[in-house]
């Protein structure tokens, strides 16, 4: 047992060797970093960089009209034990369901 695990030890040091000698050649060449940044492409156009980078939407969702968010049923008893102060306290002490279970009957 002893002895696989040295060999373990020995071959995974051996991997992480060998990962960081194939990384090191692939350091791009040192010049100074304006050079560096004169030399590639640094603006593009605005469709490139809206391809990119999408914007959020805003907070009001225009097809919740059309089509609202239903809450899932273990959501509602949640709401429901934290509107009723005993059961939210006690399920901080016992959880969510020992307390639902106590007050309201089976989840």
């Amino acid at each position: 047992m002893e002895v696989t695990m040295k060999m373990l030890l020995v071959l995974s040091l051996l991997g992480l060797l060998a990962s960081c000698l194939a990384l090191q050649g692939d350091d791009p060449p040192a010049q100074d970093s304006r050079e560096w940044l004169n030399s590639q492409e640094v603006m593009m156009s605005r469709s490139a960089a809206n391809a990119v980078i999408k914007r959020h939407r805003r907070s009001y969702d225009y097809l919740e009209r059309f089509f609202p968010q239903r809450k899932t049923s273990l959501e509602i008893k949640m709401e429901q034990c934290e509107n009723y102060r005993p059961c939210d306290q006690l399920s901080e002490w016992v959880g969510f369901y020992t307390a639902y279970q106590r007050y309201f009957g089976p989840v």
